[in-house]
């Protein structure tokens, strides 16, 4: 079972199956609608579903491919929580889960993959492989392992997007609108904390508590723009550059002597992506505070308007020193990628 895959991210099975509960209730909101349910499950969780000899023979491959370490945390957290069912455990509540692979033997020597969209509820990913034996299984895992990791953060990163674009708040759109020509979902609870011509900075804070003593989230929104000149500009060295350079320059450390940076011991990621069908970079990495403690992960995209004129940075940043932060991170990714031009 999971406690095999990872002691340290433990999923039991009763605790799954109050998640399950729990989220069932606000997937119920849209009942009304005609068509499937909506799907149960929380943000980050895999379900496999196989036989308990198949299982076997996969769990050790499974936890490598499919539960690495989430990139550029400051603590270490698995990209997925996965938890194994065999298919007679399987119910209407937890085949309708978020995102399900299933793996059968097939009794013809012929090995397929398919993915199934909405198979048994709105917006699940459903992935169903099939082959002649555990070996062949492996195989044919190990060639998709990418794919389906890459297909199931995107579909996390859309669920989110969606989610934040019935909570946005409206008064920070309209401003973003304004002076910047763009609009993303900044959800409700945000303040604005600073805005100048080529600057602003948004904050978000929630409490939670642990045990007796409450202890706040920070969430922080920020985006910087710069005349383009240059494809030299997306380069990793001038791409941190900038970030030292805005972000140190605008947004305030605990003490006067503080002020925000990049953590450099890891080297920051960069990667091409396609944006709303326009070249961006995003980056990830750890922020800190000079002179100071404070520090936790950031992501970023870089890309330019519409005019082509003007270069873009959108970052999310966290800091939850009491907390996993990988969810709060995919959060703040989810609200830049929700960015869109008006103009």
């Amino acid at each position: 079972m999971l406690e095999d895959l990872n002691p340290d991210k433990k999923l039991s099975l009763a605790w799954l199956a109050k998640c399950l509960l729990v989220i069932t209730l606000f997937a119920s909101c849209d009942s009304e609608k005609p068509g499937k349910p909506g799907f149960t499950g929380s943000s980050g969780e895999l379900l496999i579903v196989t036989d308990e000899a198949t299982w076997n023979g996969i769990k050790d491959s499974i936890s490598v491919w499919f539960q690495p370490n989430y990139p550029m945390l400051p603590q270490p957290e698995a990209l997925f929580r996965v938890a194994h069912f065999q298919p007679s455990a399987m119910n209407d509540l937890l085949n309708r889960h978020r995102n399900i692979l299933s793996i059968v033997r097939s009794n013809k020597q012929e090995n397929s993959f398919k993915l199934y969209n909405e198979q048994y509820s709105k917006e699940q990913i459903f992935f169903e492989l099939s082959a002649y034996n555990s070996e062949e299984i492996l195989d044919l895992l190990g060639s998709k392992k990418d794919q389906i990791i890459k297909i199931l953060q995107t579909a996390e990163r859309e669920r989110l997007v969606k989610a934040y674009s019935r909570q946005v708040d409206n008064d920070i759109n309209v401003h973003l609108k304004k002076h910047f020509g763009f609009t993303l979902n900044s959800p409700i609870g945000a303040t604005l904390e600073k805005s100048t011509d080529n600057f602003l900075w948004i904050k978000r804070e929630r409490e939670k508590s642990v045990g007796s003593t409450s202890h706040f989230i920070y969430q922080g929104l920020a985006l910087y723009t710069r005349p383009y000149t240059s494809d030299q500009q997306f380069s990793d060295s001038a791409l941190i550059s900038d970030r030292n350079k805005y972000m140190g320059d605008n947004i305030p450390g605990p003490k006067p002597t503080a002020k925000m940076s990049t953590q450099t011991f890891i080297t920051p990621t960069n990667e091409k992506v396609l944006f709303n069908n326009r070249f961006a970079v995003e980056s990830r990495g750890l922020w800190r505070t000079t002179n100071s403690f404070m520090g936790g992960p950031y992501v970023a995209l870089t890309t330019t308007d519409p005019s082509g004129k003007v270069l873009i940075t959108v970052e999310g940043f966290v800091y939850a020193p009491k907390f996993d932060k990988r969810e709060y991170i995919k959060e703040m990714e989810a609200i830049i990628y929700s960015l869109r031009f008006t103009k």
